[in-house]
């Protein structure tokens, strides 16, 4: 129970990562609100986690909002008295095509970019307030080298990064911390689709350049989340901690 008596904020906690994450600060004692845009989901997931005895509470946000950000985060505190943890994971689906045919995606893209700036615009000050805190930021492999047809998603993923290494260092005084996932391939409801048209020996030779030779279980990018939002990582800020299986390795 690492986290009892504390509050976690985790956006985009319908499902995939956000959900395993949110049920994982729950079991741990923390009392989460979970933000997205998808009210059924959201309060499917809210009432899984109260029936298993966890203090869950979803708040319908689109994270491209700032002001469905501020009333976000006032309203957790208002609800819950403080902010000690969040984990912005939202984003928009990524959506494969060159560069020189890109069109929607961009805006869509750097809209979420600008959204988590927002969102730690208002974190960083309700844990301030509470007395410090720390966020983890979803980002991913393809910020990394290059990512064929998915350069505008990487591009707004390696400005998270940025983003995420600039809070570490204004913050830290403040005893707030700030890191970064730098996620690879997970069987997740978003990757799915994103891969829907892909053909299937295309997927497995994607796999087979990943160390451990298979793809990331949600839970397992969420057990890093709560290391990362824990003491026992009281000595990591401004990191950007590669949960990828080897992707890089290799």
């Amino acid at each position: 129970m690492r986290f009892q008596g504390k509050v976690a904020l985790v956006t985009g906690g319908t499902s995939g990562l956000g959900r395993a994450t949110a049920e994982a600060f729950a079991r741990e004692g923390a009392k989460v609100v979970i933000a997205a845009r998808r009210v059924e989901l959201g309060r499917e997931v809210e009432g899984g986690i109260r029936a298993s005895g966890g203090d869950a509470t979803f708040v319908r946000c689109d994270v491209t909002n700032e002001q469905e950000i501020k009333a976000l985060v006032e309203h957790t505190v208002k609800l819950y008295g403080r902010l000690d943890c969040a984990y912005n994971n939202a984003w928009v689906a990524p959506k494969m095509a060159p560069l020189a045919e890109f069109a929607a995606e961009f805006d869509a893209n750097f809209a979420c970019l600008r959204g988590l700036f927002a969102c730690l615009k208002y974190e960083i000050g309700a844990m301030i307030a509470s007395g410090g805190g720390a966020i983890v930021n979803g980002s991913s492999a393809t910020s990394r080298g290059g990512a064929a047809l998915f350069g505008t998603y990487g591009a707004a993923k390696a400005g998270l990064e940025s983003v995420t290494r600039t809070a570490a260092l204004e913050y830290a005084g403040q005893n707030i911390r700030v890191n970064s996932l730098c996620l690879g391939a997970f069987d997740t409801p978003m990757s799915r689709a994103a891969y829907k048209d892909v053909p299937p020996k295309a997927i497995a030779a994607s796999t087979a350049r990943i160390a451990v030779r298979r793809l990331g279980h949600a839970d397992e990018a969420a057990e890093t989340v709560l290391f990362l939002c824990s003491p026992g990582a009281g000595y990591i800020t401004g990191a950007n901690i590669a949960v990828d299986g080897g992707y890089f390795l290799t």
